[in-house]
């Protein structure tokens, strides 16, 4: 038992060890803005709501670790309008394309001659873990069920780069949904920049675009595909 602690304490202390660059982005809470689209076989119609605030999202990358924690998903409560061919009502709907907990860690590498510099730049990989919700029917929020849970893993390609006062960081990933009878995938793409205020202080801008798609639902070939477009802010500590 103490030989866990310990190592687990040698592995949290080593993500902040020797971080020469980089920035730790606190959205916790931040704003968010957005827009979701839903295409859909089940309800055969397109449909679209912003997404909803506030956000629980922590990015921290350095010279050797890139990771992230997303509990956007717990905090999700859309206003939407459902944009059938038939009518036109605004409903509150079941949150989605949020990770109800979703974790991302990945390794760094680049050369170190360079890291306190003005142009520093840093390359890595990261595994993709997480447990996620999506409202992909246009369920009210009273009747969403376990149906539009699901897992996911994958692999994500991190980026860092810092100009001067800019810090900033592009993230590209591949997900596969792991829940049957749904079969699915997810792409993403995230950008992020920081500048500073105060000292090592300052604010961070992170656009996001999520696209996914269910090939399969409860056994059926019913597809939905899912676009989300975020823009988020939040509070930034600089290395």
């Amino acid at each position: 038992m103490k030989s866990k602690i310990l190592i687990s304490i040698f592995v949290l202390t080593s993500l902040w060890s020797a971080a020469q660059v980089g920035f730790n982005c606190q959205y916790a809470p931040g704003l968010q803005f957005g827009l979701s689209k839903v295409k859909s076989d089940i309800t055969k119609n397109n449909y679209s709501y912003r997404v909803g605030m506030p956000v629980m999202l922590i990015d921290y990358v350095s010279d050797r670790w890139y990771w992230n924690t997303d509990m956007t998903g717990v905090f999700y409560m859309l206003s939407a309008t459902n944009k059938s061919k038939t009518k036109e009502a605004q409903e509150d709907l079941a949150r989605t394309d949020g990770a109800l907990f979703g974790f991302r860690m990945g390794r760094m590498f680049g050369e170190k001659d360079n890291l306190g510099g003005d142009d520093a730049l840093r390359i890595g990989f990261s595994l993709n873990a997480g447990y996620n919700q999506v409202n992909i029917d246009s369920t009210k929020l009273s009747e969403v069920s376990e149906a539009y849970s699901y897992g996911s893993y994958g692999l994500g390609l991190v980026v860092y780069k810092k100009f001067k006062e800019f810090h900033t960081m592009g993230k590209i990933g591949y997900e596969v949904i792991a829940k049957k009878p749904v079969k699915g995938k997810c792409i993403y793409l995230e950008g992020t920049l920081g500048m500073k205020i105060y000292q090592k202080f300052g604010i961070s801008v992170m656009p996001g675009m999520y696209f996914r798609s269910f090939d399969k639902f409860n056994d059926t070939d019913k597809k939905v595909k899912s676009s989300l477009l975020t823009l988020r802010f939040g509070f930034t500590k600089f290395f």
